[in-house]
């Protein structure tokens, strides 16, 4: 389950595409996880966390923009890469279900466009989307869809910071998204419960 709200807007192309370090932020701590490719197999390279008091982030609100990014820019030195896929704290992100027409992707984005603003508190042009086929109902002609929703303004403020600290974000992932796409095989169609426990 991946949602890459930045490739969204800046479509990156094959060729230019790079291994991507995970990068999430709470309220006292980033926390960061590197893969690397051994023998045609993901492996996990590096994992971590930098605590940080409080005061700078609460609940997805970057409070102390400055101080976070010295922190952020610090962790330069303990990364193998400056190319990042961020987590954003569930505070700042909607997540929503909807059945709509099976229809072509740019119809069903327009349907969704329509549909924003009747399930979370943001304008449609405020927001940047994604969404992930639940459920193809054969019979019924319709598609279930999970879909995710980020405030626009908290992709920029986000990838502000980054980009000041030396970073440059090619998606941003819902958290509980990235949990999920992180513990889940792909193409497992089984049911999971998932438990995130964080400070």
């Amino acid at each position: 389950m991946k949602f890459n709200f930045a490739k969204k807007i800046f479509c990156t192309p094959n060729y230019l595409s790079m291994p991507a370090i995970g990068i999430s932020i709470s309220n006292h701590a980033i926390r960061y996880i590197d893969f690397c490719n051994k023998k045609d197999k993901i492996s996990l390279k590096k994992y971590g966390e930098v605590l940080f008091p409080s005061g700078i982030v609460k609940d997805g609100e970057i409070l102390n923009k400055e101080a976070l990014i010295k922190i952020i820019s610090e962790l330069k030195n303990e990364l193998s890469s400056n190319i990042i896929n961020v987590s954003i704290p569930e505070d700042k992100s909607y997540i929503f279900n909807i059945k709509v027409p099976k229809v072509s992707e740019k119809e069903i984005r327009q349907i969704l466009e329509f549909k924003i603003e009747e399930n979370v508190p943001l304008k449609v042009d405020e927001s940047i989307f994604e969404y992930e086929i639940v459920k193809d109902f054969f019979d019924e002609k319709e598609l279930l869809l999970n879909v995710s929703v980020i405030p626009k303004s908290t992709i920029i403020e986000y990838t502000e910071v980054f980009n000041l600290a030396g970073f440059y974000p090619v998606s941003f992932e819902t958290e509980s998204g990235m949990v999920a796409y992180s513990t889940v095989p792909i193409n497992d169609k089984k049911t999971f419960m998932i438990i995130n426990v964080k400070d």
